[in-house]
């Protein structure tokens, strides 16, 4: 059916029961977790998944800039945290 599709969320405790949903005549497929807003919804309400994705994407997003830094400043580490961080690091 398209893009519908429907979540259970579920506290803990017990086995899920196998239910057939459905709206027109049509079945609707029942999903584990899904993503709304760039937020990850999993059906046991944990957000363990959401976390380490955004995780993944700053530590991408990080080594960029610093690659960047490492260019401009090859040997001056205190500038390139400056650059990076926008503070010195203590150094």
């Amino acid at each position: 059916m398209g893009k519908t599709k429907v979540m259970i969320f579920r506290g803990g405790g017990g086995r899920a029961k196998k239910v057939d949903w459905g709206w027109k005549s049509k079945t609707v497929e029942e999903v584990k977790e899904f993503n709304y807003l760039e937020i990850r919804f999993q059906r046991n309400g944990n957000m363990a998944g959401h976390i380490k994705e955004r995780i993944k994407k700053a530590n991408v997003t990080l080594n960029q800039v610093w690659g960047i830094g490492e260019r401009k400043f090859k040997t001056d580490f205190s500038t390139r945290c400056t650059d990076v961080w926008g503070r010195t690091m203590g150094l």
